[in-house]
């Protein structure tokens, strides 16, 4: 294989973001949601609403990525409404530093963002609660 196709293989394997989920208060099976559906909190989490933590996420560029906070709260409300979420409350940004994956003599910088994915427990305000939370055990 050319060099330059080489490096073109590793350059599409590698570029993205890839999400990191930890369960936390695992409320059993929720529906999914798109993630246009998902809420965003950015200065806390919300007062006129009870919840449960049901995840802390870690987001964070692949190599080669050139990802950035926008793509890093796509991919966090994706994953957020794939269980289930109702909303999730930023945490901060994260920066790790990594030998370069050909070159262990470079360091290169990851960018991340780190979230916590959370379920409403209560009626939202002049409404009832979508579904019923079911108490499953967590999957494996």
């Amino acid at each position: 294989m050319p060099k330059s196709l080489w490096f073109a293989v590793l350059f599409v394997i590698g570029c993205g973001t890839s999400v990191q989920v930890t369960r936390l208060n695992w409320s059993g099976s929720r529906p999914a949601r798109p993630p246009e559906a998902v809420e965003v909190f950015s200065s806390g989490p919300p007062r006129d609403r009870t919840y449960i933590d049901v995840a802390f996420m870690e987001a964070e560029q692949e190599e080669f990525s050139g990802d950035n906070t926008g793509q890093f709260l796509h991919k966090l409300r994706t994953v957020a409404g794939r269980m289930g979420c109702d909303a999730i409350v930023i945490g901060g940004t994260t920066n790790a530093a990594r030998s370069a994956f050909l070159d262990t003599n470079t360091t290169v910088n990851h960018k991340g963002l780190t979230a916590t994915c959370i379920a409403y427990t209560d009626v939202p305000p002049g409404g009832q609660l979508p579904t019923t939370i079911s108490r499953a055990a967590p999957p494996r």
